[in-house]
This record gives structure tokens, sequence and C-alpha cells, in this order.
């Protein structure tokens, strides 16, 4: 009688009543097997719990998702976010599962502890990895085409998962780094600011004035406009080994909007021609830097037109005889 008393029970050996209890009130009036209904206080209840709380996870998720696009945050950081919010979820749901079909809390938090040590010494490589993928995607050192140095390792950055970081090198190859050997050692972003230090060098003959070739190649970087001018330009001449001298020339240049290459080229012409001037003994003149407003400088500029008579203007001119000034006097 005990047992089926208790196998009559919504709950079982569960002191606590639940909302089921009507229900399996109204199954054992109808004379319902009560195997039956201890089977519905074991396990509908729990599953009620368990959708209940995979349900409110999810809802949650939705609403970090929408957070997290207003916010225009990283969709790789997005989508962890909503996963380990998910995966929260259903773990404890399942907890709450357990717990509400019977099983004591403290053997369920065992079973946990132990599958989470099992889980951390196999998979430790790659939760490391992961661990450090997501500081990498929540911090950004480095983005996508950004040109760093990992370690030892140059190239562009082509892609950021949570487990690498892709690179593509210099030659073409392709490089796979574990995010962590990118989180754990040094990393140079080349791409980080907007400037740059470049540096150009011309050869300096011997006999020639260097201090008139100094001031000459600064007059020269001061008509360009490309180079910045904070910091300013740096000119100074070297010695090299050989004995012979080179003016080597220190600039930053804002990358992004100037090809480099093509402002070095023109830059080493300039100062070529300064050191030929003054070698050659003539006053040496760089250009007028580029009008940024859009006039025409005051050299380039068309000189005044002369104002021109009508041609019919000036024949009838000479077809009218000469008058005299004086009306009163004679003809001639």
């Amino acid at each position: 009688m005990a047992l089926l008393a208790d196998a009559g029970s919504c709950h079982g050996s569960i002191s606590s009543t639940t909302p089921l209890d009507g229900l399996c009130t109204y199954l054992q009036n109808r004379g319902v097997n009560p195997a039956f209904i201890n089977l519905i206080g074991r396990v509908l209840w729990p599953l009620v719990l368990f959708l209940l709380v995979v349900v409110i996870a999810r809802i949650t998720r939705r609403l970090v998702r929408r957070a997290m696009r207003r916010s225009n945050a990283d969709a790789q950081v997005a989508t962890l976010a909503q996963n380990a919010l998910l995966l929260g979820g259903y773990v404890i749901a399942l907890g709450v599962a357990f717990v509400a079909a019977g099983l004591d809390i403290g053997v369920v938090l065992t079973l946990g502890g132990a599958t989470s040590i099992v889980l951390g010494l196999a998979l430790q490589d790659l939760l490391r990895n992961i661990i450090a993928g997501t500081f990498i995607l929540v911090e950004r050192p480095f983005r996508i085409g950004d040109t760093v140095t990992i370690d030892t390792v140059t190239g562009t950055v082509q892609s950021i998962s949570l487990r690498t970081t892709l690179l593509r090198l210099p030659d073409g190859q392709q490089a796979i780094l574990p995010n962590l050997i990118a989180f754990s050692n040094r990393v140079i972003n080349a791409t980080a600011f907007e400037r740059r230090r470049y540096s150009v060098s011309v050869w300096i003959p011997l006999d020639v004035d260097l201090e008139a070739v100094l001031r000459a190649a600064r007059a020269e970087l001061e008509a360009m406009p490309e180079p910045a001018a904070d910091p300013p330009p740096r000119i100074q001449p070297a010695v090299q080994i050989d004995g012979g001298v080179t003016l080597s020339c220190d600039y930053w240049l804002d990358y992004r909007e100037h090809n480099a290459d093509a402002v070095a080229a023109l830059l080493v012409r300039r100062l070529a021609t300064a050191v030929e001037a003054v070698q050659a003994g003539h006053p040496h003149e760089p250009p007028q830097p580029a009008s940024r407003g859009g006039a025409v400088p005051a050299a380039e500029a068309a000189p005044p037109r002369r104002s021109r008579r009508p041609r019919a203007a000036l024949l009838r001119r000479r077809a009218e005889p000469d008058r005299p000034s004086d009306p009163d006097a004679p003809p001639a």
C-alpha cells in the first residue's frame, strides 16, 4: 500500500509540490494507473522546466545579439557570446531538470565537476587557443588587413577565428598561427597608425659645399606638401665606410593617402637636382608647392591682353579728313 501511495504521488519521493499536482490528482481520481501518474511527476515536470529555461536562454541570446549589433561589436565576438549564453542555458536547464526529477543536487554538481575536469584535460590546448582568441577579438590588438609581426612571422592578417589567426606572407604563402602564440608573444603592428617614417639617401660629392646642400635639401622638403610637418623631417649627412658622404632624409608620411614609393622617388629626384645645382654653383630655387585651392600661381598666369579697337572704327577714321583744331581758321 505504501508503494502504491508513493507511486500515485505526482512527484514520487519529493516532498515539494509542483503545478502538476492538480493534474495528477485528477488522473488518480479517474482511476489512471499509478505508475503512469508517477511517470508524469518524474518526467513531464522536469521536461517543462528544461524547456522553460531553454526558452529564457534563447530570448536572452536574441537580446544580446541586438545589443551587439547596435554597438557594432565584432561579428565573431558576438557569435561567441551568443553561443556561450545558449550553452550556459542548456547546462542550467539540465541541472534544473535533474533536480526536479529527484536527483540530489550534490550528485549533479559532482557529475558536472568531473565532466569539466575530463574535458579540460582532453581539450586543454584547444581551450587555451579559444580563450586566447576570445581575448584577441575583444581587445583587438590587430585587425583584418593589418601588417603585423607575430613572434618571427610577418604578414598581412587575413582572418581571425577563435582558434587560429591566418597571415598572408610577403611571398604569397599562408601562415596559420594558433591564437595562443599571438596572445603570449610579442606582436608588432606596422599599420596601427596613420603615419609611418620613411628614409631616403642621396650621394653627395666630396667637393661640394655641404652647408649649401643642406639648405637646398631643406628647401626642397618644405616645398613638398606630402611629408608631414609634425614630426618635422630631418636631414643629416652621413659618412659611409668607403669614405663617401650621403645625405639621409627621414620624414613621416600618411601612407593611406599618399603612395610611399612615388613620394620617395620624387624626393630623391629633387634632392639630386639640388645637389647638382649646388655643385654647379648655380643658386637653387625649389619649385613652388602645388596650390591646394585650385588657383593658378602668379608665374603661370596669362599676361593681360591689349585692348583692340573695332576694325570698322579704324577704317572710318582713316576715311575722314583731318579737321583743324580752330573752327574759325580758313581752310588750307
